[in-house]
């Protein structure tokens, strides 16, 4: 990121828009660097608030969140809800705030399947009613609590399949993996423990009679 700086200050580049500062909730110091370093060369800086601050380590980084939000020229953010949290509990200037609705993340399925096929399998008519998880596995995300709402349902309902779609770290996947076995739900859970490409994830979607957000 250090010669997208300098590249940007050798192109008169103005803005910097950030989506993401990583660095925050891991070594808060290097991205504060990279904020002030490009304000320092004449770069504003604006950056896109989706969390006012993590969701898995609460108020662990409140004071580097805060200095990012106080250091960027512009927030944007995508509720009214978001907008007050940063007025009231960081202190952030309304002016320097706009709010910009979260567009929608519909994807369109771009695939050679046949008439009939299943979007799902590609060629196996879905008989059964799918139940559809997809997204990050972390533990925040509410996955084991959903794995055991799924065995009382399981208790109760036939010709259903859960899906579950997603990457996370190997320690965490593992830990799904034993608590769906303990169960004994192997034969109505679908594992897909990667990241899913877009057009497979557009049929899982179209597929998917039920999403869940146990989250």
């Amino acid at each position: 990121i250090f010669w997208l700086y300098v590249w940007g200050v050798r192109q008169e580049i103005d803005v910097i828009h950030f989506q993401w500062l990583p660095l925050l909730d891991v070594v808060p110091a290097l991205d504060l660097i990279h904020l002030r370093w490009a304000q320092r060369n004449g770069i504003q800086v604006v950056y896109t608030v989706h969390n006012v601050l993590p969701h898995d380590n609460g108020d662990k980084h409140r004071s580097a969140y805060q200095k990012a939000y106080h250091c960027a020229d512009a927030l944007i953010c995508h509720t009214n809800g978001a907008r007050r949290t940063l007025v009231n509990e960081f202190d952030v200037e309304p002016d320097k705030i706009r709010v910009i609705p979260h567009g929608p993340l519909t994807l369109r399925r771009e695939d050679n399947s046949e008439e009939g096929d299943s979007p799902m399998t590609g060629g196996t008519l879905q008989e059964e009613t799918m139940v559809l998880y997809f997204g990050r596995l972390r533990p925040y995300k509410g996955v084991e609590y959903l794995i055991r709402a799924w065995s009382s349902v399981r208790a109760s309902e036939t010709g259903i399949q859960l899906v579950i779609a997603g990457s996370g770290s190997s320690s965490y996947q593992q830990k799904i993996e034993e608590l769906i076995e303990q169960l004994e739900l192997q034969g109505s859970t679908d594992r897909r423990f990667y990241f899913v490409p877009d057009a497979e994830l557009a049929r899982l979607i179209e597929a998917a009679d039920i999403l869940v957000y146990p989250y």
